[in-house]
């Protein structure tokens, strides 16, 4: 504990105790009798050759190159899938405000009485290629709701893409996709209050939907512009308890029992194990996140759990009964 406060005050490895200077050793024996009062427990003295501490900024970095054949194929793959999602599925290929998107509105769709339109937020990965399945659902089984696919470069491997090396930032990302779906008539206008008061009929938001890496974005919304977002669905999120160690260190999600996230109430019976980007892993964990008024669904499972997505409206009425139906059993909490 004292090698990893040390590094975390100077950023330096920490030396032995005879060699720490006066005032530095005064600072460390503080900060590990704070650590010791918030975590109400005693850190014994000693130490344990087999739990060593990460120090992320004095660690080696382990990395592997690739050939530019690869980052070739990957953009390759990316240029096929936004063809067929264009030419084949009418999306709309779009770049505004800094941002690349996939859109497609349905012919007869409308904005105050029509379904909430879906906005999707991809992962770490290879971009379109790796989530073709998931987007092919979207157009196939819910083809009565506009969808809004945010490509994300920066997260997707695409080296030749001019924005790579500068993603925006949160303040950013949000002004951008506020912009967004104020110019498609998706959310409310506050620059258009008046007229909406004379009609008494406006937009309800969309249905914010975003898997891993993509539900960072997906909490900014949530924070800073909740006036966006009617639904939210969390697939595989890495949002949550993020400063657990478990999260990061293999790109593998552990449900780790934390005080901080009392206001998640998890659903009995349903087994906990690694699920994070495991193609057939069981759902691992179902929450419900309250947020002021409304009720936001976490799912935390396997990357093929967008299938949970399609079954989000009778959700609703069953958890109105405080009973959820998973695989055929009934789960109440």
């Amino acid at each position: 504990m004292c090698a990893w406060l040390y590094w975390s005050l100077y950023y330096e490895h920490m030396p032995d105790f005879d060699k720490i200077p006066f005032t530095r050793f005064n600072v460390l024996l503080d900060c590990l009798e704070l650590v010791e009062k918030r975590s109400g427990t005693t850190i014994p003295e000693g130490s344990n050759p087999d739990a060593q501490p990460r120090l992320l900024t004095l660690d080696p970095v382990i990395i592997r190159w690739r050939p530019l054949i690869y980052y070739l194929l990957v953009a390759l793959g990316d240029f096929i899938m936004k063809q067929v999602f264009i030419r084949v599925w009418g999306m709309t290929l779009g770049s505004r405000y800094g941002l690349d998107y996939l859109v497609r509105v349905p012919p007869t769709w409308d904005a105050c009485k029509g379904p909430t339109p879906i906005v999707f937020a991809h992962g770490l990965g290879i971009g379109l290629l790796q989530y073709s399945t998931i987007i092919y659902s979207f157009l196939t089984r819910v083809p009565d709701r506009p969808l809004f696919i945010l490509l994300q470069p920066h997260v997707s491997q695409q080296i030749f893409h001019p924005r790579f090396l500068v993603p925006k930032n949160r303040k950013e990302t949000v002004i951008a996709v506020r912009k967004l779906l104020i110019n498609f008539g998706w959310v409310p206008n506050p620059a258009d209050a008046w007229k909406r008061d004379a009609k008494g009929s406006k937009p309800r938001g969309v249905t914010m939907t975003s898997h891993s890496n993509g539900s960072f974005i997906h909490a900014w919304l949530l924070k800073d512009a909740p006036e966006l977002v009617a639904r939210s669905l969390f697939i595989d999120p890495v949002t949550f308890c993020c400063w657990e160690g478990g999260t990061w260190s293999s790109l593998c999600f552990f449900f780790f029992p934390c005080s901080r996230t009392s206001r998640l109430r998890p659903l009995s019976k349903i087994p906990l194990q690694p699920s994070h980007h495991r193609e057939h892993s069981t759902l691992a964990q179902l929450v419900i996140l309250t947020v002021s008024s409304l009720h936001l669904f976490s799912f935390i499972g396997s990357t093929a759990s967008y299938i949970l997505f399609l079954q989000h409206r009778n959700w609703h009425c069953q958890l109105a009964s405080k009973t959820v139906r998973l695989g055929g059993e009934h789960f109440v909490f």
